[in-house]
């Protein structure tokens, strides 16, 4: 299979997915946290908090989320699930293409958006693998600029429920 053309000065950077893991995932049940149906009708929040990690020696970059849907009830915050996994990825040619001469690594920031977006992609999946309760079938985790998840480290949003 012949190499997709570059432009010139550009870099080819080449990937693979080494890690997929679930950390941890939780779903609770709603009438064991005193959540009717219509509490679950009303908006629904959902929060993730991502962290990365660079390990130059073995060339790879991870990324890290926790994420949690969750409702607001009498001003209080009741989770209904979520999970936490860690996507690890390792990089061809890392030490030539992001190690710089002073020893301090620089990725594009281009790389790590089309990473969060196989996170946000794979945490998609892994929700409606596990969880289980018909209760939450309607909750779907809402569309993101993997941008944001990258530059923030943290994303909220609210959203209705169909």
């Amino acid at each position: 299979m012949p190499k997709p053309k570059t432009k010139q000065g550009e870099r080819q950077i080449t990937y693979k997915i080494l890690e997929v893991r679930k950390l941890s995932h939780f779903e609770n049940d709603p009438s064991e946290l005193n959540v009717s149906r219509d509490d679950l009708q009303k908006p629904v929040h959902f929060t993730i908090n991502t962290s990365i990690s660079v390990d130059s020696e073995n060339s790879t970059i991870s990324l890290k989320a926790n994420a949690v849907f969750f409702i607001e009830k009498n001003n209080i915050k009741i989770d209904l699930f979520g999970l936490t996994a860690i996507y690890k990825f390792h990089l061809s040619d890392f030490k030539k293409n992001f190690l710089k001469e002073d020893n301090n690594v620089v990725v594009p920031e281009q790389i790590l958006i089309i990473f969060a977006n196989i996170l946000i992609s794979g945490i998609r999946g892994m929700f409606a693998a596990l969880n289980t309760r018909p209760e939450y079938s309607h909750i779907m985790l809402p569309p993101m600029n993997p941008a944001s998840v990258i530059k923030k480290k943290s994303h909220s949003e609210t959203f209705a429920t169909p």
